[in-house]
């Protein structure tokens, strides 16, 4: 395999554990890849190897993993009353507070039972209990993926457009909800919170997210030659962007991921 030995080598794909070696494995997902469609593991140095191609017993514990992943949700309703009451109070790097417009506490309330959640509703909401379960609850990890799978192409809209205070809510939204598929997910969570998360209008966070949940979010035109909507328009700018009317000369998404 190419990637054998080469340390940046990160493959996208279905995590899964392998109860004969007790280790995280990934079934790798890279169409056009040589490491497509094999299992890899991760060295205690962070490296990932691959190790064979995936096996009937592999198929059979990513079908399993993948049930479970439907049933239920990594966070507990006690792990969720507390992220929201820390994001009530945390302020974030630059100073202002951690959760500005509360659109990341919305993502986690609506993960909670209706028992949980009542004590943040507010006098006079328009919940019910059969509302809340029957429809406005993101009870298990697959909705929350689907979420996110969803509001990307607003997302991407926002970027392309150098929509700033819009952007950074979008990224809000994805905060919520890849905090809420568990701590597999934590080393995303926390560089979404850096500064570094919104270069170019936060495009480089929409690549990782994008590629969580496998959106196509590259460029592609359409019988006009303009960008099709709900993916990027392969101009990325850097923030701020001071003239909206002549802004100023944009690199291509492979100059600026260094691709």
């Amino acid at each position: 395999m190419s990637d054998r030995g080469n340390r940046l080598f990160q493959p996208n794909g279905i995590r899964f554990f392998d109860v004969r070696t007790q280790r995280e494995m990934i079934k790798v997902h890279e169409p056009g890849h040589d490491s497509d469609g094999w299992v890899c593991y991760q060295d205690p140095d962070g490296q990932w190897v691959t190790l064979r191609k995936a096996t009937g017993r592999d198929l059979l514990a990513i079908n399993m993993a993948s049930e479970r992943y439907r049933m239920e949700l990594p966070r507990t309703s006690a792990e969720i009353v507390a992220r929201i009451h820390h994001l009530t109070k945390a302020p974030s790097i630059d100073g202002s507070p951690g959760d500005l417009h509360g659109v990341e506490r919305s993502r986690l309330l609506e993960a909670l039972p209706w028992k949980e959640a009542q004590q943040f509703f507010k006098p006079g909401t328009p919940h019910t209990e059969e509302s809340w379960e029957n429809g406005e609850r993101t009870p298990n990890s697959e909705s929350v993926l689907a979420q996110i799978k969803d509001y990307l192409a607003f997302a991407w809209g926002k970027a392309n457009l150098r929509r700033g205070d819009s952007a950074i809510r979008s990224l809000s939204h994805f905060r919520g909800l890849i905090w809420l598929l568990g701590p597999e997910h934590d080393d995303l969570y926390g560089w979404i919170e850096t500064p570094d998360y919104f270069e170019f209008y936060g495009k480089p966070a929409l690549v990782r997210v994008s590629d969580l949940v496998s959106y196509d979010w590259r460029c592609m035109l359409d019988e006009n030659g303009d960008p099709r909507p709900g993916r990027d328009d392969d101009r990325w700018c850097y923030v701020p962007d001071i003239d909206e009317e002549n802004p100023p000369s944009a690199l291509t998404a492979d100059q600026a991921l260094g691709q």
